[in-house]
């Protein structure tokens, strides 16, 4: 099991595993904050940035479902 090896008395983890593609999120926004001129010439970037923004949000609610659901039935 997942939850087994990685969260049983680790919460430090799962924020790591939280943050991090946030954080890496953010780098790589700031880096393509340099190519402004390059963006108005082409819409598509600003297009995959908005799929991409919407896919990590995506992965934290499916680890945050599952992180719950297996906090709730080991309680028993």
């Amino acid at each position: 099991m997942f939850f087994d090896q990685y969260f049983i008395n680790s919460q430090a983890k799962l924020l790591v595993i939280i943050l991090l593609p946030i954080f890496s999120h953010n780098v790589n926004l700031l880096g393509k904050k340099n190519n402004h001129k390059k963006n108005k010439k082409n819409p598509k970037t600003h297009f995959y940035l908005n799929i991409s923004i919407f896919w990590d949000f995506q992965n934290l609610c499916q680890i945050w479902k599952s992180y719950i659901f297996y906090k709730l039935h080991s309680i028993k």
